[in-house]
C-alpha cells in the first residue's frame, strides 16, 4: 500500500491538471473579491446595500474565506478529480499497476486517498488565499459569529463529501467526457429540481437539506446548531454512500 501511495503521489506531482485547477481556484477567489470591491465602490444608497446584503454582513476576510464552499470551487474540484482519476483508465496504464500484483481494492483506496489529500490541499490553499485577499481588499478581518469553528470544520467535511461523490462518478464512468458531464451538469439539474420543489412547498425549503444549500447556510456569519448537525449528517451519508457505490462498482468492473 505504501509503494502504491508513493506511485499515486508521484503521478499527482507530475499532473498539470493539479496545478492548473489550483491556479484557477485562486484566480476565481480574486476575481470574485475584486468584483465585490467594485460593486461596493459604485453603490451609493442604503437600499442597494441592503439588496446585496452588505448592510448586515459587509465583506471581510472571514466572510471571503467562508464563502469558498458556495463558490466555483466545486466545479474546479470536479474537473480536477475527473482528469486525475480517469487518466490511468483512459490511457489503459492501469494494467501496468495490476501487473505489479496490486489488488483491485488497494488500487481503489490508494486512488481515493491521493485524490482526497490533493483536494483537501486545494481547499485549504484556496481558503488561506481567500482570507488574505479578503483582508487586503476589504481591510477587515470580520466577525466570527455563532459556531464559527464548527462551521469551518463542517464546510471542509461537506466539501470532502463532494470530493467523494466526484471520485465515485469518475471511478465508475472511467471516461473524461462522461464523468465530467455528470459531475458538472448533474448538480445544475439537481439545483433546478430543488428550486422547483421549493416553489411548490410553502413550509419546507427542500434545497436547505441538500449539500449545496447546506454550504450556502454554512457560509453565513451566524450558523445555527441545526445547520451543523445537518451538515455532518448529510455529509457523512453522502460520503459513505458514494464510497461504497464506487468500491463495489469498481470491483465488479475489474473482475
Amino acid at each position: 500500500m505504501k509503494k502504491l501511495m508513493q506511485l499515486e503521489f508521484r503521478r499527482l506531482l507530475r499532473a498539470k491538471s493539479f496545478y492548473i485547477c489550483l491556479a484557477i481556484s485562486l484566480a476565481m477567489v480574486l476575481i470574485t473579491g475584486v468584483t465585490t470591491k467594485v460593486i461596493l465602490a459604485t453603490i451609493e444608497s442604503e437600499e442597494a446595500l441592503s439588496a446585496f446584503g452588505y448592510d448586515v454582513n459587509p465583506p471581510s476576510a472571514l466572510s471571503t474565506m467562508k464563502g469558498i464552499g458556495a463558490s466555483s470551487l466545486l466545479m474546479v474540484l470536479a474537473a480536477f478529480i475527473t482528469l486525475f482519476v480517469t487518466e490511468d483508465y483512459q490511457g489503459n496504464t492501469i494494467k501496468n499497476i495490476y501487473a505489479k500484483g496490486y489488488s483491485n481494492d488497494l488500487v481503489f483506496f490508494s486512488k481515493y486517498l491521493s485524490t482526497l489529500v490533493s483536494c483537501v490541499f486545494i481547499v485549504l490553499a484556496t481558503a488561506l488565499f481567500a482570507f488574505f485577499s479578503g483582508l487586503a481588499l476589504f481591510g477587515e478581518v470580520g466577525h466570527t459569529g455563532h459556531f464559527f469553528a464548527g462551521s469551518i470544520v463542517a464546510i471542509l467535511f461537506v466539501l470532502i463529501a463532494y470530493v467523494t461523490i466526484y471520485f465515485m462518478v469518475a471511478i465508475c464512468i472511467r471516461k473524461v467526457g462522461g464523468a465530467l458531464a455528470i459531475s458538472l451538469v448533474g448538480p445544475v439539474v439537481l439545483a433546478l429540481i430543488l428550486m422547483l420543489l421549493d416553489s411548490i412547498s410553502s413550509k419546507v425549503t427542500v434545497s436547505d437539506y441538500w449539500l449545496d444549500g447546506i454550504l450556502t447556510n454554512l457560509s453565513e456569519q451566524d450558523v445555527s446548531g441545526k445547520t451543523l448537525i445537518l451538515a455532518f449528517t448529510m455529509g457523512f451519508n453522502m460520503l459513505a454512500g458514494s464510497l461504497l457505490i464506487g468500491f463495489f462498482v469498481n470491483r465488479k468492473k475489474d473482475r
